[in-house]
């Protein structure tokens, strides 16, 4: 299963390069680092952070009513 991780370029507590670390240790995982936003971008800035987000699940995930499951 692809994974997607999100880092915020200006977030003080978790660090985006943290971020790409974990990524590049799980196999198949996404990433995607947003410059200029801090930890409250999916309420301060949403119309930038959820389309990748909402890409990323349809390119990824299927229906899982499809599936039977």
């Amino acid at each position: 299963m692809t994974r997607l991780l999100m880092a915020f370029a200006l977030d003080a507590d978790t660090f985006a390069e943290r971020a790409r670390d974990v990524a590049e240790a799980i196999p198949d995982a996404d990433f995607i680092k947003l410059a200029g936003r801090g930890h409250a971008a999916p309420m301060n800035d949403p119309d930038r952070v959820w389309p990748p987000v909402l890409e990323f699940l349809q390119q990824h995930h299927t229906d899982r009513t499809a599936r039977g499951g």
